[in-house]
């Protein structure tokens, strides 16, 4: 979360944005993301993972992205701080790391 200390230019890190600006701008993205958001590679690991999430969370709270079929979503998954997936970013920026299918750089290739 972003502190109450006073500084003239913040760097924000969540998915699909990178937010240099003020307070104020940053807030507004943040509450933009109201989803967590699952990464797979298509594994049987990252499958079972998903139904697993899905019925843990519910289908409407997470939005699913299979970066072997979105790589242009690997760049946005990396800067969120994946290493790996199976793996899930919660609203609030955290990254679960679930299990292991492949990492980052295998999906790169």
């Amino acid at each position: 979360m972003i502190e109450e200390k006073s500084y003239k230019y913040i760097l924000v890190r969540i998915p699909y944005y990178i937010c240099i600006g003020n307070k104020a701008t940053a807030s507004k993205i943040l509450s933009k993301m109201n989803k967590s958001i699952f990464y797979h590679a298509g594994c049987p690991v990252c499958v079972s993972a998903e139904q697993d999430i899905i019925s843990l969370i519910g289908e409407q709270n997470v939005q699913i992205i299979h970066l072997g079929e979105q790589q242009d979503q690997i760049q946005v998954a990396e800067t969120a701080g994946l290493k790996s997936v199976p793996a899930l970013l919660t609203p609030n920026g955290n990254v679960l790391h679930i299990n292991f299918g492949a990492s980052i750089e295998d999906l790169k290739n």
